[in-house]
């Protein structure tokens, strides 16, 4: 499931603009929709990087803020692939700071997407549930009750 599709990418960035950002040919009217899919696909990449390990992918049910980071996500990537190395507008980047910065908290676990399980604490399945925390697990125990040779009595 795409967490942003052409029609709302098409909301943030004007008809003119997008065909200008999009199509390599001057004299075009309309977007090149292939090239918009491309940065659509980038921005949904670039999403799961971040939440791999934290929630079970493809994200089935999700809240509109990844819309709203994958559409600024997918505006940077246009914007610069047509201008390059320029300075970009502030809004852009700046939109596109705020949902990498976003998405690193994801990442981190200091923010959550409200996202997945059953609200019973299972949070696994293919709804978007979050995965545990790969590391090592670490057990302490007490003080030994019976040693070696009193546990091979019984």
């Amino acid at each position: 499931m795409s967490y942003c599709n052409q029609d709302q990418l098409a909301k943030l960035i004007d008809n003119r603009t997008l065909t200008q950002l999009s199509n390599d040919e001057p004299t075009a009217t309309t977007p090149n929709w292939a090239v918009v899919n491309e940065a659509i696909v980038f921005a949904e990449n670039t999403i799961d990087g971040y939440l791999r390990g934290r929630y079970t992918l493809p994200l089935l049910n999700f809240d509109k803020v990844l819309t709203n980071w994958a559409t600024f996500i997918a505006r940077h990537w246009l914007y610069s692939r047509r201008m390059g190395s320029k300075s970009l507008p502030s809004d852009v980047t700046l939109g596109y700071k705020d949902a990498i910065e976003s998405l690193k908290l994801v990442q981190n676990g200091k923010l959550h997407l409200g996202v997945g399980g059953d609200g019973n604490g299972d949070a696994g399945g293919s709804s978007g549930g979050l995965q545990p925390e790969a590391g090592q697990i670490r057990i302490r125990s007490g003080v030994r009750q019976f040693d070696a040779e009193r546990l091979n009595q019984f």
